[in-house]
C-alpha cells in the first residue's frame, strides 16, 4: 500500500511539475519580440535586448553583426546562401551607423521595438525577393550612396534650368526667371550637405549592391512618378509623405526633388512653363523644402528634450544631409544684412527655445564647413551658379564650371556606373 500512495504521490508532483514549468517558460517566452515576425530579428532581439522593449543602437547593432556572422560562416546550411555576400557589408563597423539611421527614427541612440516593427515593414515588395541581410546591406550602403548620386543629378538639373534656351519664348524667359528667383535661395542652403560616399565595398558585392539598388530605385521612382502625375505635380507639404510613399524625408527627398526637377527641366524646355502656370511649379518645390525644414525642427526638439548633442547629430544623422541648413539658421554671419522672405518660412524665426534666428546672408559652402566635409557646390562665397536672393543678387548670373558634366561617372557601386536608371525611367 504504501509503495502505491508514494508512485500515486510521486506521479502527481511530476504532472504538477511539468505543469508550472511550461506555464513559467512561457510567460519567459513572451516579449515585445513577438511583434517581429521575421525569425532572424526575433533572435537578434532576444539576445540583445530580451524582454525589454527598447536597445542601446550600438549593443543591438553588435548583436546584429555576431549574430550574421555566425550564421554565414558556421552554420553550413546559409554558408553559401545567395545573400551571404552581404556579411562583407553589414558586419564592417563603419557601415552601422548608416544601419542604425534607417532603424532608429529619431537616432536617439536607442532602437525600439516599434522602429524595428517598421523598419522591417518597409521592405521592398516580395516579388523582388529581398532577404534581410540585404536589407540591412542597402540600408548601410545603398541608401547614401543613392541620396549622394541624386544630389549630384539635382545639381545638374538646376544648372540646365539656370541656363536660358536660345529658343525660350519671352514667357517662358520671365517664367524661368522667377521660378529660379523663387527657390534658388533655399536651393543653395540645402544641397550640398551629403558627405561623399566612396566605392569601398567588398568586391563580392559590387554586383549584387548594383542590383538591389537598381531594382529598388526604379520601383520606388515609378511609383512616385505615378503619383505626383495622378495630381499633376501640384501639392502642398501635407501631401509629401503619401506622395513619396514614406513618412521620412529623409528616405526620398532627393528621389522626390530629383523627379519634380526633371519634370519641370521638361516644361521649360518644351515652352510648356509661363507665368501662369509656374505658380504651381514652385508650389510643388517649395512644399518638398517645407517637409524637409518641418523634419530639421522636429529632431532639434526631439534630441533637445533627450539632452544629446544637437550639433553633433545634425552633423551625422543620415550622412549630415540636414546639416548645411541647420547651420545655416544656427550661425548667422556678422553684419549680413536682412534677407529677404524665405520661401516658406520668415528670414527671423524662433525656433523651439524661443530663440531668434536669422538666415545667413550667403549660402554656405564647402569651406563653411569644419569637418572637412567636400561639397558639390562652388566653394566661392557667392556661387555663381546659384543667384541667390539670401545674397542680395537680383540677376541671373551663368552657371558654373564646377558642376559635374553630363558625362560624370559616378564612382558608387563601380567606376562603370552612369546615374544609374536616369537613362530608363518613367518621367514625369
Amino acid at each position: 500500500m504504501f509503495e502505491i500512495m508514494l508512485e500515486f504521490s510521486r506521479s502527481q508532483i511530476l504532472q504538477q511539475v511539468k505543469f508550472w514549468g511550461e506555464m513559467i517558460q512561457a510567460e519567459l517566452d513572451k516579449g515585445p519580440y513577438n511583434l517581429l515576425q521575421d525569425q532572424d530579428m526575433k533572435e537578434i532581439w532576444k539576445a540583445t535586448a530580451g524582454r525589454q522593449s527598447s536597445v542601446a543602437r550600438r549593443h543591438f547593432l553588435d548583436g546584429m553583426s555576431f549574430y550574421f556572422q555566425r550564421k554565414f560562416k558556421t552554420d553550413e546550411k546559409f554558408k553559401y546562401a545567395p545573400d551571404a555576400w552581404t556579411l562583407g557589408v553589414i558586419s564592417k563597423v563603419y557601415y552601422h551607423p548608416a544601419i542604425g539611421d534607417a532603424v532608429d527614427k529619431d537616432s536617439s541612440g536607442f532602437i525600439s521595438v516599434d522602429e524595428l516593427v517598421d523598419f522591417m515593414q518597409e521592405m521592398p515588395p516580395k516579388d523582388l525577393g529581398w532577404t534581410v541581410p540585404e536589407r540591412l546591406a542597402y540600408a548601410a550602403y545603398g541608401w547614401d550612396a543613392e541620396n549622394y548620386l541624386y544630389q549630384t543629378r539635382i545639381l545638374e538639373l538646376f544648372q540646365n534650368i539656370n541656363q536660358h534656351g536660345s529658343k525660350d519664348s519671352p514667357a517662358t524667359k520671365v517664367a524661368r526667371h522667377t521660378y529660379l528667383e523663387a527657390i534658388r535661395g533655399d536651393f543653395s542652403l540645402i544641397m550640398g550637405s551629403l558627405y561623399e560616399i566612396f566605392d569601398d565595398l567588398p568586391p563580392e558585392a559590387v554586383a549584387p549592391m548594383e542590383k538591389l539598388r537598381s531594382t529598388w530605385q526604379y520601383t520606388l521612382w515609378n511609383d512616385a512618378v505615378t503619383r505626383l502625375r495622378k495630381v499633376q505635380y501640384s501639392f502642398n507639404a501635407s501631401a509629401v509623405a503619401a506622395l513619396s510613399g514614406s513618412n521620412r524625408i529623409e528616405l526620398t527627398f532627393f528621389l522626390l526633388l530629383n523627379i519634380i526637377f526633371t519634370h519641370h527641366k521638361r516644361e521649360f524646355d518644351e515652352g510648356i512653363m509661363n507665368p501662369s502656370n509656374v505658380t504651381v511649379a514652385i508650389g510643388a518645390v517649395r512644399a518638398v523644402f517645407q517637409a524637409f525644414d518641418q523634419r530639421v525642427l522636429d529632431m532639434k526638439r526631439i534630441w533637445r528634450r533627450q539632452d544629446v548633442d544637437v550639433d553633433r547629430q545634425m552633423r551625422y544623422f543620415a550622412n549630415g544631409m540636414f546639416q548645411r541648413y541647420y547651420e545655416s539658421q544656427k550661425k548667422p554671419r556678422p553684419n549680413a544684412p536682412v534677407p529677404q522672405q524665405s520661401t516658406y518660412a520668415a528670414s527671423t524665426r524662433a525656433n523651439d527655445d524661443g530663440n531668434t534666428l536669422k538666415l545667413p546672408s550667403t549660402p554656405m559652402t564647402s569651406h563653411s564647413l569644419s569637418d572637412g566635409r567636400r561639397s558639390p557646390l562652388s566653394p566661392t562665397p557667392t556661387p555663381t551658379g546659384f543667384p541667390s536672393r539670401l545674397a542680395g543678387a537680383s540677376a541671373l548670373q551663368p552657371a558654373p564650371s564646377a558642376f559635374p558634366p553630363p558625362n560624370f561617372v559616378s564612382r558608387l557601386g563601380g567606376a562603370s556606373v552612369r546615374f544609374p536608371l536616369f537613362s530608363n525611367l518613367s518621367c514625369c
